[in-house]
Protein backbone atom coordinates (compact mmCIF):
# COMPACT_ATOMS: atom_id res chain seq x y z
CA UNK A 1 0.00 0.00 0.00
CA UNK A 2 2.91 2.23 0.95
CA UNK A 3 4.03 1.98 -2.56
CA UNK A 4 0.46 3.00 -4.55
CA UNK A 5 0.73 6.09 -2.24
CA UNK A 6 4.03 7.57 -2.96
CA UNK A 7 3.28 6.57 -6.78
CA UNK A 8 -0.29 8.69 -6.46
CA UNK A 9 1.73 11.61 -4.48
CA UNK A 10 4.52 11.85 -7.32
CA UNK A 11 2.38 11.72 -10.19
CA UNK A 12 0.98 14.94 -9.08
CA UNK A 13 3.95 16.63 -8.08
CA UNK A 14 4.64 15.75 -11.62
CA UNK A 15 1.61 17.08 -13.32
CA UNK A 16 2.11 20.22 -10.95
CA UNK A 17 6.12 20.62 -12.23
CA UNK A 18 4.07 20.29 -15.66
CA UNK A 19 1.38 22.68 -15.78
CA UNK A 20 2.52 25.02 -13.24
CA UNK A 21 4.72 26.62 -15.59
CA UNK A 22 2.22 26.75 -18.33
CA UNK A 23 -0.87 27.84 -16.46
CA UNK A 24 1.84 30.42 -14.83
CA UNK A 25 2.67 31.77 -18.16
CA UNK A 26 -0.66 32.09 -19.18
CA UNK A 27 -1.98 34.07 -16.16
CA UNK A 28 0.91 36.05 -16.90
CA UNK A 29 0.18 37.28 -20.49
CA UNK A 30 -3.27 37.33 -19.73
CA UNK A 31 -2.71 40.08 -16.81
CA UNK A 32 0.43 41.58 -17.46
CA UNK A 33 -0.91 45.01 -18.32
CA UNK A 34 -3.98 44.92 -16.11
CA UNK A 35 -4.30 45.51 -12.31
CA UNK A 36 -7.57 43.90 -9.67
CA UNK A 37 -8.66 45.08 -6.59
CA UNK A 38 -9.47 43.21 -4.01
CA UNK A 39 -10.61 45.15 -0.76
CA UNK A 40 -7.52 47.63 -0.20
CA UNK A 41 -5.01 45.44 -1.74
CA UNK A 42 -4.02 46.33 -5.39
CA UNK A 43 -2.39 43.93 -7.33
CA UNK A 44 -0.43 44.45 -10.32
CA UNK A 45 0.41 42.03 -13.81
CA UNK A 46 2.54 39.71 -12.39
CA UNK A 47 0.92 39.91 -9.03
CA UNK A 48 -2.16 38.38 -9.77
CA UNK A 49 -0.14 35.14 -10.79
CA UNK A 50 1.56 35.02 -7.72
CA UNK A 51 -1.51 35.96 -5.42
CA UNK A 52 -3.19 32.74 -7.51
CA UNK A 53 -0.47 30.47 -6.57
CA UNK A 54 -0.32 31.68 -3.06
CA UNK A 55 -4.31 31.01 -2.97
CA UNK A 56 -4.16 27.63 -4.58
CA UNK A 57 -1.47 26.37 -1.80
CA UNK A 58 -3.47 27.63 1.06
CA UNK A 59 -6.74 25.78 -0.70
CA UNK A 60 -4.30 22.62 -0.91
CA UNK A 61 -2.77 22.80 2.66
CA UNK A 62 -6.81 23.40 4.33
CA UNK A 63 -8.02 19.84 2.20
CA UNK A 64 -5.01 18.59 3.42
CA UNK A 65 -5.46 19.18 7.24
CA UNK A 66 -9.13 18.42 6.44
CA UNK A 67 -9.10 14.82 4.99
CA UNK A 68 -5.34 13.00 5.78
CA UNK A 69 -5.56 11.47 8.71
CA UNK A 70 -1.88 10.47 10.11
CA UNK A 71 -2.28 7.18 11.82
CA UNK A 72 -1.57 7.37 15.73
CA UNK A 73 2.23 5.01 16.23
CA UNK A 74 2.09 2.97 19.19
CA UNK A 75 5.36 3.82 21.26
CA UNK A 76 5.10 1.56 24.18
CA UNK A 77 8.22 -0.41 23.79
CA UNK A 78 7.06 -3.18 26.28
CA UNK A 79 3.97 -3.92 23.87
CA UNK A 80 6.61 -3.85 21.13
CA UNK A 81 9.36 -5.66 22.15
CA UNK A 82 7.56 -7.78 24.54
CA UNK A 83 10.51 -7.79 27.44
CA UNK A 84 8.92 -10.64 29.51
CA UNK A 85 11.58 -13.30 30.00
CA UNK A 86 11.33 -16.41 28.20
CA UNK A 87 10.98 -19.70 29.46
CA UNK A 88 13.74 -22.30 28.00
CA UNK A 89 12.39 -25.94 28.27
Amino acid sequence: MRGKEFGVVQAANNLGSVIGPILGGWLYDLFSNQSLMVGNIEFFGAGIAFAFSGLLAIVAAILLLLFVKIPKIDTDLETKLSLQPQSTS
